[in-house]
């Protein structure tokens, strides 16, 4: 005759010692999948730090940037304005026009060279070019008035750059400027 309390316990004892095993290795399994979980979290957190740390920089350059451009721009505009209003004497005044539109020239073209690894190449292309056009200008117009060249022509050229052509390059620079502070919206709102 079959003994079927042993068996019963035979196969109790099996299911019970499966059950243990199954439960172990499910234990060690979410064990490994947790620890694999909290380290991609925490890759996942460093890379999100790391990206916000660089927009925050990049965001604070490019208003420092934006800022000095202004500056150069109204500098200068004062310079090779037609009409400009005389303080002392024209000559003097000349050349303080100068001297605040170089030195606004300078601070510009330091601080984007200092900071140029922040921005696009399309960017970096579009503020070159913007350099170029205001030293250009700016030296032209001082040869003009150093050596007394009385270019009426070349003045009204600078003026026309200054006044013309700069202003479009100016606008796609605005144009790249807020497609970099929006690609970081998109970016957080995704």
């Amino acid at each position: 005759m079959i003994d079927w309390t042993s068996i019963l316990t035979n196969v109790g004892s099996f299911t019970a010692f499966s059950g243990i095993i199954a439960w172990i290795v499910k234990s060690i399994a979410k064990s490994y999948v947790d620890k694999d979980l909290e380290r991609f979290k925490s890759e996942l957190n460093l890379s999100y730090l790391k990206s916000q740390r660089i927009y925050d920089e990049r965001l604070k350059t490019l208003k420092k940037l934006y800022e000095k451009l202004v500056s150069v721009q109204f500098a200068m505009k004062e310079l090779t304005a037609i009409l400009k209003y005389v303080k002392e004497d024209p000559e003097t005044d000349e050349k303080e026009r100068i001297q605040k539109a170089g030195e606004a020239y300078n601070e510009f073209f330091l601080f984007y060279s200092k900071n140029k690894i922040l921005f696009p190449p399309q960017t970096c292309e579009t503020i070159d070019s913007l350099i170029k056009q205001y030293f250009s200008s700016l030296t032209t117009h001082s040869i003009n008035f150093r050596y007394k060249f009385s270019d009426v022509d070349k003045e009204i050229e600078v003026y026309d750059k200054v006044n013309k052509e700069i202003p479009k390059i100016l606008d796609k620079l605005e144009a790249d400027f807020r497609e970099l502070l929006e690609g970081k919206s998109k970016q957080l709102k995704s």
